[in-house]
């Protein structure tokens, strides 16, 4: 037995195939965002009024002060001066006698600007688009189930 595949069903699976990526790109999207983080460390020429004394810095840190800035990490759980800035509300620190102001910069992995509007747009069009096809069909189909009604009459 041959399938027929009438263009009007192609078109309902291309749009359900859209409607579904759509969907699928809008609940995934949010789990994709991260932003990511890097310290940044400004050595001061002057001792600051206000520091705190940093004994056992991690390897951002480290990093930070030898190139003025760290590589990029994804969590904050990676670093403590987050929490130390935050507890002795300054941040300048002192290390091996020397000063530093530090800086966190946050940056963002978020997907192009109009990608969301996009996912949201292939969405509404492939459920308009399902519901015109398939209306149109059933028009057409009752159409003609009328005009075989009336013959047998």
């Amino acid at each position: 037995m041959q399938v027929k595949r009438s263009t009007t069903n192609i078109a309902l699976v291309c749009f359900t195939l859209v409607l579904v990526l759509s969907v699928y790109g809008t609940v995934m999207l949010p789990s994709a965002y991260h932003p990511t983080y890097s310290i940044y460390a400004t050595k001061l020429k002057d001792k600051p009024t206000n520091y705190f004394a940093l004994d056992k810095p991690d390897k951002y840190f480290l990093e930070a002060i030898a190139k003025n800035y760290s590589s990029v990490f994804n969590t904050l759980d990676d670093t403590q001066i987050d929490e130390l800035v935050s507890e002795y509300a300054t941040d300048n620190v002192q290390y091996n006698g020397t000063y530093y102001s530090v800086a966190i910069a946050i940056g963002d992995n978020f997907p192009p600007f109009m990608l969301p509007q996009a996912l949201l747009g292939g969405i509404v069009i492939s459920i308009s688009a399902i519901i015109i096809v398939s209306v149109w069909k059933a028009a057409k189909h009752f159409k003609h189930s009328q005009k075989d009604f009336e013959k047998r009459d």
